[in-house]
């Protein structure tokens, strides 16, 4: 698991960093203080290091002097996340011998989204889309809300997880496209499920030969929708089972048996697919809070 530090002065904001980056599948571990840090860095494997820059004591480039220093520190790669814009920084960046693109992996200035601010670490650490979870516990909205509240300054004394209680109730774009495509799979699923399993059944009367290559290539193509739809939706026995009702149509490489079996099978297959519909469903998208 790819682990992060986080230093920065205020702890309200590292909870709300902690928060983001445990629920999008990353080891965080965050501390206020440069000697913690300092001795976090040197004594555990971290993937990436993340701190702002003015800070009372040890600015943060300060600190960066003193990891680029170190051999053994010097290859982490480190995200300035900081309300001072990079353009001002150019004279402290030369006092202390800093070069902004050898020594600095990006510079972020608050505020700044949860969406860009999770793109960037994973674009930084090389994380690959599907290692990674999306947010679970709370929605991009909620956390991109408390983001720009939090890193802007505001917020009081209010602690990060009391703030998201709080926040309303508004699925980002990105989740009502999901449920949508849920939505359309499910539907298109559902009546594809209901056609197959009324000709299997009319497949019990005697019919042309094409009647039942048609039926063989219907039931197939049904079924691997089945196996993606179930895939999605995190129901591996399902998709298993459509698998293997795929596998025993297949038309390309037809599987001879008696009239009768096939009776019995195109039965059985039927009463499947009539039960999948009512049991093979998406998961519901959760959402915390109170939905009154």
């Amino acid at each position: 698991m790819t682990r992060i530090l986080s230093l920065d002065d205020d702890p309200k904001i590292l909870e709300v960093l902690h928060l983001l980056l445990e629920d999008s599948g990353y080891k965080s571990l965050i501390t206020t203080s440069e000697t913690e840090a300092l001795s976090i860095l040197r004594s555990q494997s971290v993937d990436l290091f993340t701190q702002d820059v003015i800070r009372p004591g040890m600015n943060g480039w300060e600190f960066l002097r003193l990891m680029k220093s170190d051999a053994s520190l010097r290859h982490i790669p480190v995200l300035v996340i900081s309300a001072v814009p990079i353009s001002s920084q150019t004279e402290q960046l030369m006092l202390y011998g800093l070069d902004l693109d050898r020594d600095l992996a990006a510079y972020l200035e608050k505020p700044v989204e949860s969406t860009d601010l999770l793109e960037r670490i994973e674009a930084l650490t090389r994380v690959k889309p599907g290692e990674r979870s999306t947010v679970g516990t709370y929605t991009k909205a909620q956390l991109d809300k408390y983001m720009r509240v939090r890193l802007s300054g505001g917020g009081g004394e209010q602690s990060a997880l009391e703030a998201l209680a709080t926040l309303e109730q508004e699925p980002p774009e990105s989740e009502i496209d999901s449920i949508c495509a849920k939505r359309g799979h499910r539907i298109v699923f559902t009546v594809t499920r209901l056609v197959v399993a009324g000709m299997l059944v009319w497949a019990l009367a005697k019919h042309a030969y094409g009647y039942y290559q048609f039926l063989r290539v219907a039931t197939t193509v049904v079924c691997v929708f089945g196996v993606y739809c179930a895939l999605n939706w995190k129901q591996m026995g399902w998709a298993w089972c459509f698998g293997l009702l795929a596998a025993l149509f297949n038309p390309l490489i037809p599987l001879r048996l008696e009239r009768l079996t096939w009776n019995l099978i195109d039965v059985a297959v039927a009463l499947l697919l009539v039960v999948s519909i009512f049991t093979v469903q998406p998961n519901r998208p959760e959402f915390s809070g109170n939905e009154d």
